[in-house]
């Protein structure tokens, strides 16, 4: 847990996973919302899950679209991406960065998705807007987005989706929009069926746990280390490989709520493979130690 929190104070995302709010909801007409999150003026409101709310729509897990776990935490958020009933009708979710991005400078973004239980459309194109004003005067529809999933139809009401992408910076960008920005006829939407009523006719997506990381910060957690490893490369897709001058007798994979993935434990080695297929993109890490205890960790970025 102490590795996940080094990580976060890296995020430029203020509160990432919609922990921190001014009240929950008491009513339909008085439900809360969370800190540093605004609603982009396009007419459709997003709805706001906690825990502590005083009314069963608004509560997790079980709450009016479906019955899911935070991912991260007692919260999360709850948007519509494509409404069949009214043509390009979206939701979406922005807050301004912690600070503005640096030109030419890389980073990623990452951030968790699930289909509700009730909806009766998926599609493929969840992505994000980065800008440097805020996204107020037009539909997002009509704006071009900083990124849009091209991979597969986001069709998964069990588990939490990752979205990840790398980017580098124009300079300036102070604002992060998550939604839908393609055209319906460009959003590959798929009926699936098994929700709610006819009339629930929407892809509706929780979202939980949004990051955004510089690149060039993927080295050293602590500060204090005195084993010098490389992790490369990074980001991944298939493989990554550890190596370094001295000898390690153990490397872990963990991710960052700190739950270990795999564990390599042969003494004398300074070289580590390991193949990364099957594991859901985003941010992880590696930590090494060597047989008297020194170590060091990295984070790694799964593409």
């Amino acid at each position: 847990m102490v590795l996940s929190m080094a990580v976060y104070a890296q995020n430029l995302v203020p509160n990432p996973s919609f922990e921190e709010y001014d009240f929950c909801s008491t009513s339909s007409l008085n439900t809360g919302w969370p800190d540093y999150w605004f609603i982009p003026s396009n007419g459709n409101s997003p709805d706001y899950f906690h825990e502590c709310s005083e009314i069963e729509n608004y509560q997790i897990p079980k709450n009016a679209v479906g019955n899911q776990e935070a991912f991260v935490g007692d919260a999360y958020i709850g948007l519509f991406a494509f409404n069949w009933s009214w043509q390009n009708s979206r939701e979406a979710i922005s807050c301004e960065l912690n600070e503005p991005l640096q030109t030419g400078k890389n980073y990623v973004l990452t951030f968790k998705c699930s289909l509700a239980d009730t909806a009766l459309y998926a599609i493929r194109t969840l992505g994000f807007l980065l800008s440097n004003n805020l996204p107020l005067e037009q539909s997002i529809v009509e704006t071009s987005s900083t990124w849009s999933n091209e991979n597969d139809v986001l069709v998964d009401k069990v588990n939490w989706m990752s979205l990840t992408d790398t980017f580098t910076a124009d300079g300036g960008e102070r604002y992060l929009t998550i939604g839908n920005f393609e055209i319906d006829s460009n959003s590959d939407t798929l009926f699936v069926g098994n929700g709610g009523p006819l009339t629930w006719n929407k892809a509706y997506y929780y979202i939980d746990d949004v990051s955004l990381i510089p690149l060039d910060s993927l080295t050293s957690v602590n500060g204090h280390e005195t084993v010098n490893i490389d992790v490369y490369p990074n980001p991944a897709q298939e493989q990554l490989t550890v190596q370094t001058k001295q000898s390690l007798q153990f490397v872990w994979l963990t991710d960052l709520s700190g739950r270990r993935l795999w564990t390599f434990e042969k003494r004398s080695r300074t070289r580590w493979e390991t193949d990364l297929n099957g594991l859901p993109k985003g941010i992880y890490l590696i930590e090494a130690t060597t047989e008297d205890g020194q170590r060091a960790v990295r984070k790694v970025v799964k593409m």
